[in-house]
């Protein structure tokens, strides 16, 4: 994948997990081949049945086999904790963080549900071991107002279980919000975006920062095009953004107004 002139990514990799990046199917036969014989040779075992293989919306897919064994093909699957998909589906991976939030507060309901524990020390379980599960990523993707909808819906709901508050009680979120002093979460996410942001740009001879200011040399297919991540700063304050958040005290003190221009116009 070219990023710039001098820039050019195959490869991402944490630890033992890797991503593979290939112009075409012949170049990725090639490096997995090399990778599978390199590994080989210091004692490593590529992992088959966990090895998957996708194609973007430009390429027509074909066989991938590693010793005669074919790898399956996917349109979407999971690394370093966050669905990748070949559509950029944010909200199917809002669902899984909501999903798994869900989970977590399960497994921690005998102490956030019961009504002897004292609610700060409750407040202190949910926003350490709850939230950021919900909250996973969530500063590297775009959200739209419905998806805000449905994490607001998902966080006010676990409120209103750690207080023991039914909907037949018809207590407002206004006023389940008043006794958790939770913050918002919402907010949260954008001042997260917005300090994301702005270390992306203070970055310096990092491909990170590249990346992040790349547009594709394809175009986009016909229809509604979905957001990017860039787009709803470049809304706030242009497409010179990088460049007035490079002034760290600067940035910061606008972080205020996106979130009231997020909040009005999404």
């Amino acid at each position: 994948m070219k990023i710039t002139n001098e820039i050019y990514i195959n490869n991402l990799g944490f630890a033992d997990d890797i991503i593979l990046v290939a112009k075409n199917p012949t170049e990725l036969r090639q490096m997995l081949n090399d990778l599978h014989s390199r590994s080989t040779k210091v004692g490593l075992k590529m992992n088959k049945s966990k090895t998957k293989v996708m194609f973007n919306n430009l390429t027509l897919p074909a066989d991938i086999k590693i010793d005669g064994q074919t790898l399956e093909h996917v349109n979407n699957h999971v690394y370093l904790g966050q669905l990748f998909s070949i559509n950029a589906d944010s909200e199917r991976e809002i669902k899984r963080r909501i999903s798994y939030a869900w989970d977590k507060f399960g497994k921690l309901s005998r102490y956030l549900q019961d009504q002897r524990y004292p609610l700060a020390l409750k407040k202190k379980i949910f926003q350490q071991c709850v939230v950021p599960v919900i909250m996973y990523g969530s500063e590297t993707r775009t959200v739209t107002k419905k998806m805000a909808k449905k994490l607001n819906a998902a966080h006010t709901a676990m409120e209103r279980k750690r207080l023991d508050v039914k909907w037949q009680d018809h207590t407002t979120n206004e006023t389940i919000k008043q006794k958790t002093k939770m913050p918002d979460l919402m907010d949260r996410i954008l001042r997260l975006r917005w300090k994301w942001a702005g270390h992306i740009a203070r970055m310096t001879d990092n491909w990170a920062k590249d990346l992040t200011m790349w547009h594709p040399s394809s175009k986009r297919k016909p229809g509604r095009p979905r957001k990017r991540w860039a787009e709803e700063i470049k809304k706030f304050h242009g497409n010179n953004w990088h460049n007035i958040a490079t002034d760290r005290e600067k940035w910061s003190s606008m972080e205020e107004a996106f979130i009231q221009q997020w909040r009005t116009t999404g």
